[in-house]
C-alpha cells in the first residue's frame, strides 16, 4: 500500500528502510520499527503540509547517489554504511531531509498505542490527567537546568 497516491513504489521501500533504521522493531518489547505500516500512515497524515518538502529534499540527497531507483536496489550492506553515516553526522552535519525525517518519524512512532502500552503508559496525550513522576525521574533535568540561559535578558 503506498502512503501516498503519486509516491513511488521505490521512494516508500527507501523512507521505510531508512524509518527501520533509525528505530527498528524490539521482538524483545513486541514493538514495531519506525517502518511498520500504522506508524507510517500516522507519519503521512499528521505531516501532508510537510510532504512536499520532505520529497524533494530526499530527491535532492540521493541525486548524488544516483537518484532513488539506484539506491532502492543497493545492497544491504551500502544502505547500511550509507545510513550509518547519515545517522552518524545528525544533528550538525546532516542533510535537511534528515532534519525533515527524523523528528516527523519519531513523532509518527510515539503516537503508537502499541509503544504507549509497551511503556506502561495510556495511550494518546498525556494532559488533562498528567502522569506520576517518581522521585529519580527528576534528577534527569540536573543536566539541562545547568546549562547557561538560551534567551536574551529583557534588561
Amino acid at each position: 500500500m503506498s502512503i501516498k497516491p503519486g509516491f513511488s513504489k521505490d521512494e516508500e521501500q527507501l523512507l521505510k528502510q531508512i524509518a527501520a533504521s533509525v528505530i527498528p522493531p524490539s521482538t524483545e518489547r513486541s514493538l514495531p520499527g519506525a517502518d511498520d505500516e500504522e506508524v507510517f500512515q500516522r507519519l503521512y497524515s499528521n505531516t501532508t503540509d510537510a510532504l512536499n518538502s520532505l520529497l524533494n529534499a530526499f530527491h535532492e540527497l540521493l541525486e548524488s547517489e544516483g537518484g532513488i531507483s539506484a539506491a532502492s536496489h543497493w545492497k544491504a550492506e551500502k544502505f547500511n554504511d550509507w545510513i550509518s553515516n547519515q545517522i552518524e553526522s545528525w544533528p550538525a552535519q546532516s542533510h535537511v531531509f534528515f532534519k525533515l525525517f527524523f523528528p516527523l518519524i519519531i513523532r509518527a512512532y510515539y503516537k503508537d498505542e502499541r509503544v504507549h502500552k509497551a511503556y506502561n503508559r495510556r495511550p494518546g496525550p498525556p494532559f488533562p490527567e498528567g502522569y506520576e513522576l517518581s522521585d529519580e525521574d527528576w534528577g534527569l533535568l540536573e543536566e539541562v537546568r545547568g546549562r547557561p540561559s538560551l534567551y536574551k535578558s529583557c534588561d
